[in-house]
C-alpha cells in the first residue's frame, strides 16, 4: 500500500497539509481517495484559470497593415505615391488620390477607403484619428520578359515589372485637432486679465474675416482648371466641400477684384449633375476687393456631409499680346494673369490651379515667392502644355486683409496661340417678318458664325461689295421646340489679311421659315414669333 500511494497520490500542497493535520487520518486507504480527490480538483482549477486567460478580453490595435494586390507598374512610379500619402491623415490621403493625375490613383484611393473600413470595424480603431504612419513598395514576384527588337538583326529584352503598395495605418499621436470655437479651453483667468485690453483693440479688424462666414464648411480640396484661348478664357474650379455644422444650405464662393471684372458668364453644377444650381450675386461686403456669390446647395449637409461643386466660368478681354508689337514672321504670343490662390472664406486642405494652353510653347511663366508654409515639393511644375501651382497645403480663410496682403501674389504665362483672335467691336441685327410669303429676314451687320436651322437665300457681303471666298453648310428644318442642337455653320475668308488691331466689317443676311420660329397663343388671340438674340462666333467676344 505504501508502495502505490508513493506511485500514484501526488504530494499535497502546503495549504491542504494543514487542513489535513486538524483532520482524524485512521485507514491508509482513505488517504489513498483523498489524495486523488485534491488531484482532480487541483486539475480543474488550474483548466478553468487558463480558460479565463483565453476569454480575457482583447487589447486594443494599435496599428492596421494592409496592401494593394500585384499589378502592373514600374516599382519607381509606385513609389512616387507612396511618398505623397505617407505621413498624412488618411482622410487627407483619399482625397490626394481622388484628385492625382497617375494612373495607380484610383487603385490607391480604393486601397485606402477599405484599410480604412477594415480598421474601424475589425480593429475598432477611430477612423477619425487613423493617419498613414508608413507606406512602402515592394516589387511582385511576376517580372514578365518580353523580346524587343532593334537594329542589325539584335533584340533585347523588355522587362514588365509587377509592384504592390504596402500601408500601415496608426492613431495620431501628438497632432494639433481643429476644434470648433465651443470646444476651445478657456485660457486661465490671468491670461483674460492681461488680453483683455488688446483683444478691444484686434476685434475692429477681425472683424471683417469672421462677417464673410463661420466655419460651418471646410474645404476638403480646390482644383482649378484656366484652359487659356483667344478672347475667350474657360474656368473651372471644383470644390470638395465638407460641412462642419448641421443643416448647411448656402455655400459662399469668392472672387477677386480683377477676376470678377473679367468673368462674363457664371454657372454652378454639382459634379456630375446636369442641373445647374442658384447663384446669388452678393457683391462686396466687409473686405474690399473680395467678391461673393451664394450658391444653393440641392440639399441639407449633415455634420461631416460631403458634396462636390463644379463651378464654370467663361473671361473675356482676359488676355493680351505680349510682347505688344511682332514681326510677320513671329509667333502671335499671348500673356493671361490671374492670382494664386483661389478664394476662399472656409479652410482650404489642399488646393491646386492648372494652366492648360492649346500649344506647349509656353516661353515664361511665374514663380511664387513666400510660400513655404503651404508647400510640399514645388510651388510650380510645367509638364508640356500645362503649368501646375501646387499642391498647396493648409491654406486657412484667404477673405481676410491679412491674407490678401501676406500671401495672395499675382501669376502670368505667355504662351503661343496659332489661332485668330476675334472681338466683335459692335453686331446690329435687322429683323423683317414676312407675312404673306411665311418667312423670317435676319440681317447682321458685323468670319466663322453659327446660323439658324434650314436658312435660304444667304448673303454677305463687306464695303467693297460681295464676298466670294466663303462656303456655307445648311441643316434641315426641325419642328419648333425640337431640343436638338443642330446649327447651319458659315465659314469667310476676308478679302485681305487682317493683323492685329485692324478691322473688317460686313453684313450676313439670311431667310428662314417662319413655322420654325411663330407659335398662337390662343389665350391672348395674337402670334409670338421668337427670334435669336444674337448669332454666334466661336472663339470671339462681343463687346
Amino acid at each position: 500500500m505504501q508502495w502505490i500511494q508513493e506511485k500514484f497520490a501526488p504530494a499535497p500542497k502546503k495549504a491542504s497539509d494543514r487542513v489535513v493535520k486538524h483532520q482524524d487520518v485512521t485507514p491508509a486507504q482513505d488517504e489513498i481517495f483523498q489524495g486523488v480527490s485534491k488531484s482532480d480538483a487541483s486539475a480543474k482549477e488550474k483548466e478553468k484559470q487558463s480558460r479565463q486567460v483565453l476569454t480575457r478580453p482583447k487589447q486594443p490595435a494599435h496599428e492596421h497593415k494592409y496592401s494593394t494586390a500585384n499589378f502592373k507598374i514600374s516599382h519607381r512610379k509606385l513609389n512616387m505615391l507612396g511618398r505623397q500619402i505617407s505621413g498624412k491623415p488618411i482622410d487627407h490621403a483619399i482625397m490626394q488620390m481622388k484628385f492625382s493625375e497617375k494612373r495607380a490613383s484610383s487603385r490607391i484611393k480604393s486601397m485606402l477607403a477599405t484599410a480604412k473600413l477594415h480598421a474601424s470595424v475589425y480593429k475598432k480603431m477611430d477612423p477619425s484619428k487613423l493617419i498613414v504612419s508608413e507606406a512602402w513598395v515592394t516589387k511582385g514576384p511576376k517580372q514578365l520578359k518580353r523580346l524587343e527588337p532593334r537594329g542589325r538583326g539584335k533584340f533585347g529584352i523588355r522587362v514588365h515589372p509587377d509592384s504592390r503598395l504596402n500601408v500601415i495605418l496608426r492613431p495620431a499621436t501628438g497632432l494639433a485637432k481643429l476644434t470648433r470655437r465651443s470646444e476651445v479651453q478657456p485660457p486661465p483667468k490671468t491670461m483674460l486679465r492681461r488680453w483683455r485690453t488688446l483683444s478691444l483693440l484686434l476685434l475692429s479688424s477681425l472683424l471683417p474675416s469672421f462677417a464673410l462666414a463661420g466655419p460651418a464648411f471646410e474645404n476638403t480640396a480646390i482644383v482649378r482648371t484656366i484652359e487659356l484661348g483667344g478672347s475667350l478664357v474657360h474656368v473651372s474650379t471644383t470644390y470638395a466641400v465638407k460641412a462642419l455644422e448641421p443643416g448647411q444650405t448656402v455655400y459662399h464662393v469668392t472672387f477677386g477684384k480683377h477676376e470678377r471684372e473679367k468673368t462674363s458668364w457664371i454657372e454652378a453644377k454639382v459634379k456630375g449633375q446636369v442641373k445647374p444650381l442658384e447663384i446669388t450675386d452678393l457683391g462686396e461686403r466687409d473686405v474690399r476687393d473680395v467678391h461673393i456669390f451664394a450658391v444653393s446647395l440641392p440639399r441639407k449637409l449633415a455634420v461631416n456631409g460631403t458634396i462636390n461643386l463644379v463651378l464654370e466660368t467663361i473671361q473675356t478681354h482676359a488676355t493680351y499680346p505680349y510682347p505688344t508689337y511682332a514681326a510677320q514672321a513671329d509667333p502671335q504670343l499671348l500673356k493671361y494673369d490671374t492670382d494664386l490662390f483661389v478664394l476662399s472664406p472656409y479652410a482650404t486642405l489642399v488646393q491646386r490651379t492648372k494652366i492648360k494652353s492649346s500649344s506647349s510653347e509656353i516661353p515664361s511663366y511665374s514663380t511664387p515667392e513666400g510660400i513655404d508654409e503651404f508647400v510640399g515639393d514645388a510651388s510650380v511644375t510645367k509638364s508640356g502644355a500645362t503649368i501646375t501651382y501646387g499642391p498647396y497645403h493648409n491654406v486657412a480663410s484667404s477673405t481676410n486683409a491679412e491674407f490678401l496682403f501676406k500671401h495672395q501674389q499675382p501669376i502670368s504665362a505667355q504662351y503661343n496661340h496659332g489661332h485668330p483672335v476675334l472681338e466683335v467691336m459692335k453686331l446690329q441685327r435687322s429683323v423683317e417678318i414676312s407675312h404673306w410669303g411665311s418667312n423670317l429676314n435676319i440681317e447682321d451687320s458685323l468670319i466663322s458664325a453659327m446660323l439658324a436651322l434650314c436658312l435660304t437665300n444667304a448673303y454677305f457681303y463687306d464695303m467693297n461689295g460681295n464676298v466670294s471666298t466663303s462656303h456655307l453648310r445648311q441643316t434641315p428644318s426641325v419642328p419648333r421646340g425640337s431640343k436638338a442642337i443642330q446649327h447651319s455653320i458659315f465659314e469667310m475668308r476676308p478679302r485681305y489679311p487682317l493683323l492685329g488691331g485692324w478691322n473688317y466689317s460686313f453684313t450676313l443676311g439670311f431667310d428662314t421659315p417662319l413655322q420654325d420660329s411663330v407659335s398662337w397663343d390662343a389665350a391672348n388671340q395674337r402670334h409670338i414669333v421668337g427670334v435669336p438674340v444674337m448669332t454666334h462666333i466661336p472663339g470671339s467676344v462681343v463687346d
